[in-house]
């Protein structure tokens, strides 16, 4: 009896040691946020059960969630948490406490969808390097940035980790380098090839998918994808959509289910910003080349890129190229380079608040919500030099070091800003939501029967039109990166037939943009070409 007595207390004295002993390998780290819950995940290196104590002050973690299974892969999601809430958490294995127990052991829930209210995001691509300048790029934005406020989301853009994406990659190149920072933050990540490396394509099954878990039953707003590799979500008056440019290149056909899912997706969004990503740029000349015919790039600028431009998206970040390109607002541009011509610039300006050039997006008028930026931020863990950085699309390019971007937003004004590896701002845009004036008729609806002839031209250059109203304009010339060459007419146009006719002389041959402007509101456009 006293035999069986000892032997029992041994068990107990064994299985208790067992559990303090448990460590965390990994984590923990948030993911899935929404206004209402929050995903914790960790990683022990046994089999244990755990529970997590959390609540609204760090001493008081008075709520309590209790796995049912013994696992080394625990992924608890705590729910009917207040919105916008900061909560503190602690991980414990019986009595023993196995992460917690400061400060940084916290979150910040959701705003309620629609909130307006200001948002501070995140952004870095092709990190996972394990060099030097995956550290510095994570110190410059932590110990600078991070340090004066919240981030509200840390989006990814691919590439997570190198070379082949696998799990022990993921360990040493994201939970061991970041793992203040994925305790209390929540990760809203994209996968790139190199995630992709050690994925099965026809199942989507491998480390990426099973170390993340992504809000894809439409719980923190949007449509629900019921799939991982792509997904939206809402924060705040942001509505925020994660694509997939890694998948075989028939999933990302026209009629594919996640350009049907988008479409519809897209047309159920309430908020008035619009930020999608994904890793394989439409258009880049940085480490990579858009204009390879048969690349996830090009497949991705001609499926997806007219549905992001048709439901009026605002910014799409990329990444891939290591390097840093940002667009003017474009629209309609789905070929290669050498396709792109003014028309296509929404605006030419710089967008910087510092030249009073900050981009004006008119939610309603003529063309409402046409603009669309285009960003590669693939080197948030190495840069590549020496490549030409010369896409027409792009108004500023940048390959010096690494860097990372943020983006704020404080109702209907975004201010971009991005960042090389030692902290100094290399380029930033705003843009500003305005409703377009009211009772006010576009220029394109009064021009009637427009006739350009003939084109190609020699000498002479004819422009027809009717007008169904006398108005102001002007008739230009100007070359394929916007310069005026050439005013045709400028004065009133009287209402009915106009014509002019111009005698081009002096010009090299070439395309060239004519463009009608005038008092009402927007322009037109049409591409000429001199030929001798």
């Amino acid at each position: 009896m006293r035999l069986s007595l000892i032997v029992l207390c041994l068990l107990f004295t064994y299985t208790l040691f067992a559990f303090q002993d448990s460590l965390v390998t990994r984590g923990p780290y948030l993911q899935s946020g929404t206004h209402q819950s929050m995903v914790i995940r960790w990683r022990t290196d046994s089999a244990v059960v755990c529970k997590v104590s959390y609540g609204t002050q760090p001493a008081a973690q008075t709520s309590l969630l209790e796995e049912t299974t013994p696992t080394t892969e625990h992924e608890v999601k705590l729910n009917a948490l207040n919105a916008f809430t900061k909560y503190y958490y602690s991980v414990y294995s019986g009595q023993a406490l196995l992460a917690g127990g400061d400060t940084t052991y916290s979150f910040v829930t959701n705003p309620l969808p629609g909130t307006v209210q200001p948002i501070h995001l995140w952004v870095t691509g092709d990190m996972g390097k394990r060099n030097q300048q995956q550290y510095d790029v994570r110190d410059g934005y932590w110990n600078s940035i991070k340090a004066n406020r919240h981030t509200d989301a840390w989006l990814w853009l691919g590439d997570n980790v190198y070379t082949d994406g696998t799990d022990e990659e993921y360990q040493t190149g994201m939970f061991d380098i970041y793992p203040e920072v994925l305790r209390s933050t929540v990760s809203r990540p994209c996968p790139g090839n190199h995630d992709y490396g050690a994925i099965n394509a026809i199942s989507n099954d491998g480390p990426y998918y099973q170390n993340f878990t992504m809000p894809k039953l439409g719980e923190a707003g949007g449509v629900p994808s019921n799939e991982e590799g792509y997904y939206s979500y809402d924060y705040g008056n942001i509505h925020f959509v994660s694509l997939n440019s890694e998948m075989l290149l028939w999933y990302i056909s026209s009629n594919s289910q996640m350009c049907n899912w988008l479409r519809n997706d897209l047309a159920n969004n309430q908020q008035p910003w619009v930020i999608a990503y994904w890793h394989q740029p439409p258009y880049t000349k940085g480490s990579h080349d858009s204009d390879d015919a048969f690349s996830n790039m090009s497949f991705m600028r001609t499926n997806i890129v007219p549905i992001l431009e048709e439901y009026g998206v605002d910014i799409v970040l990329t990444g891939h190229s290591h390097n840093y390109e940002r667009s003017y607002p474009i629209y309609g541009h789905y070929g290669t380079s050498d396709d792109f011509n003014f028309t296509m610039q929404v605006s030419a300006t710089s967008g910087k608040p510092s030249e009073n050039a900050t981009y004006t997006k008119y939610t309603t008028g003529p063309n409402p919500n046409r603009g669309t930026i285009y960003i590669v931020c693939g080197n948030g863990g190495a840069v590549t030099s020496g490549e030409p950085l010369n896409h027409p699309v792009m108004y500023f390019s940048h390959q010096d070091s690494a860097g990372y971007m943020t983006i704020d937003v404080n109702g209907l004004q975004l201010d971009a800003k991005y960042y090389d590896s030692r902290g100094n701002i290399r380029d930033d845009f705003s843009i500003t939501k305005a409703t377009g004036p009211t009772g006010v008729v576009a220029l394109q609806d009064l021009v009637q029967d427009l006739t350009i002839y003939p084109n190609p031209f020699s000498e002479f250059l004819h422009v027809q039109f009717s007008l169904k109203e006398k108005t102001s304009l002007a008739i230009e010339v100007l070359d394929i990166n916007g310069k005026l060459v050439q005013t045709l007419f400028s004065g009133v146009a009287k209402a009915g037939p106009n014509k002019h006719t111009a005698l081009i002389n002096g010009f090299a041959t070439g395309n060239y943009i004519l463009r009608i402007k005038g008092e009402k509101t927007g322009s037109i456009n049409k591409l000429v070409t001199l030929s001798r």
